[in-house]
Formats: structure tokens, sequence, C-alpha cells
């Protein structure tokens, strides 16, 4: 939370302290999972020399891939450890206010440039990405061109074919109930050996788009969570992976108002000859991934907010509760 929540305001005016009261002088990141078994947390290590950071402009970020150890429950040891290297970068600019020239995992970043973002953020990558694409423009392609596009089955009519099913099936009515999820799992409707002959399976990560219907204009976007079978209002859209990662395309395709892909606004409808047609950014796999890493990070900020809003809204329910009773 301190290294980039923007939702608290606690927070914020920590980072902002530490920066501009030259406090901090390094931020390690360091592997989720680190501390598992007892924490899967993302964590970070802040590392602060009031003295030391006077005499400098920059403050130094280094991302830890591995600690010597895989990051499942186990923690069993592997040969790949970034943390010999990490403490000889971090001497170096104990030493010097320099790291040593070529290193892929460190970087140093002008308090100038952490102060220009007003929540301060001390995520190193939001900086490597806004250096990557300052003043670039990245091609446009058609989504036809990284993905492959097609429609569902049609339902099936016959209430049998849902008798004892174990198939997913899933409907319009099941995307909507989440409105936006990259693992729809939670599925109404099932077909049994029958329902699904001559039905196509989607696998897996394909990305459901509405085509028809009134939840056409709702813009509802889901990643299928498991392999299943899907309803013909649905358009199905399959990433090519070498071209463009599942969750940076599905990202994009939150940002695309249906209602701007068709003329005909009386009846919500879309061809799949024009969704074929729309046209995405495509940047480099490597940006694709930071970005994506990033949303991540925030909307982990976010869900960890809600549970915090939740647990105070039990707590004071359950206040008139305890004192009635006691």
């Amino acid at each position: 939370g301190i290294v980039f929540n923007d939702d608290n305001n606690a927070y914020k005016n920590l980072r902002k302290m530490l920066i501009d009261d030259n406090f901090l002088y390094a931020v390690i990141s360091l592997p989720s999972g680190v501390f598992k078994p007892y924490s899967g947390q993302k964590t970070s290590i802040l590392l602060i020399d009031k003295q030391m950071t006077k005499q400098l402009q920059e403050i130094l970020f280094i991302n830890v891939e591995n600690d010597g150890f895989d990051l499942g429950a186990q923690r069993r040891p592997i040969n790949e450890n970034d943390l010999p290297q990490a403490l000889e970068i971090i001497r170096e600019f104990q030493r010097t206010g320099k790291i040593p020239a070529k290193i892929k995992n460190a970087r140093l970043v002008a308090k100038t440039e952490i102060a220009k973002d007003e929540s301060y953020s001390l995520l190193s990558k939001r900086y490597e990405i806004e250096k990557k694409v300052k003043n670039i423009k990245f091609k446009e392609v058609s989504l036809s061109d990284v993905a492959e596009i097609a429609s569902g089955n049609s339902a099936p009519q016959d209430l049998k074919l849902f008798e004892n099913g174990k198939y997913p099936f899933i409907r319009t009515a099941d995307v909507g109930a989440v409105h936006h999820s990259t693992n729809l799992t939670q599925i109404c409707d099932y077909l049994n050996n029958n329902g699904i002959k001559g039905l196509k399976l989607f696998r897996k990560g394909t990305i459901l788009f509405p085509k028809s219907g009134a939840s056409t204009f709702l813009n509802h976007r889901v990643i299928m969570g498991v392999d299943g079978y899907v309803s013909s209002h649905l358009a199905t859209i399959s990433a090519n992976e070498n071209k463009i990662l599942p969750l940076f395309l599905y990202y994009i395709l939150i940002k695309i108002d249906a209602k701007k892909l068709t003329a005909e606004q009386s009846y919500p409808s879309l061809k799949i000859s024009d969704l074929k047609k729309v046209k995405i950014p495509l940047p480099p796999l490597s940006i694709q991934k930071e970005i994506v890493a990033e949303i991540e990070n925030k909307q982990a900020a976010i869900d960890n907010a809600k549970k915090l809003i939740l647990s105070i809204e039990r707590e004071r329910e359950s206040i008139l509760d305890a004192y009635l009773k006691g």
C-alpha cells in the first residue's frame, strides 16, 4: 500500500514526505510470494538515509525477480538469485550516487520526475513505461490481425439437454452479472453430453464481447475462466499470444464503446465483420506486460480497499448490537 496505493491520502502524504524531505534513497521490489507461506503480499524494501539523500537528485529502484527460492508455498531452493547483485548495486550507489552500466533490473529516477506525479508513486514500472512510451505512437492494427473473432453457438431449446449437465454454457446473463471479469467461472447453465453435440467448444482465456440484445451497449467484457460453450449473442475473441497478451487485449476492449461501432442504435446489434475492423494500438509485448502489471497493481489496491470498507461496515453494524446485547 505504501508504495503505490493512490486511494489512501496518508500513504500519499508519507511518500511525498519521504521524497521531498530527503529521507528515501532506494526502493527494492521483492517478488510476490517471497514471504510465503506466511503472506503472499507483494513487498518492497525502502532504504532511508537523510544525510546521504540530501546529496542525491535521483532515487534508486531495483527489481528483484528471484531470491534463491521458488515462489511456491514450500519455497524450495533454486539457482537464480538476484540478491547478491542487488547488494552490489546498492553499495555502488551509496559510494558514488551511480549504478553500473547495462544493468537490466535497476534504474535511477529523478526526484523531480516522481514529484510530477501527484501520487508520488514508488512503483518503478510506472516511470519505466512513461520513459519508453514518451513521444512514441504505437501502430494501430485491426482486431482481426491479432485475434480470432467468432460467434458463439445457438442456445439449445430442449430443457432435457441441460439435465444433469456438466459442460458450462455461458449466456449474456452470466457476463452481465459480473460486468467486467478476468476470470469468469460463475455460470448458471450446464449442458449434458447430448446438449453439446454439434456445438463449438471455446477455451479458457477467450474474451467474450456481447454483440446482440440489450446487453450489447452495456459494454460487458469478460475472460472465460473455464473451457465452455458460448451463446450466439456473444462474440468470442481469442488473442494470438505471439502478437498480443490476452489481458492487454481485454483491457483495450473494455475501453471500446459498442455504441460507436454501429450506426443502428434502435436495436443493439454488432456484426462480426465490424468487430474484425476495430482498430487497436499494438505496443511491443514487453510494453504490454508492463502496462498490464501496472493496471493489475492498481486493481489489487482497489480490491484491498473494498475489503477494508466491507470490514469497517461490518464493525459499524456490530456496534449497536454490542451495546444492546451488553
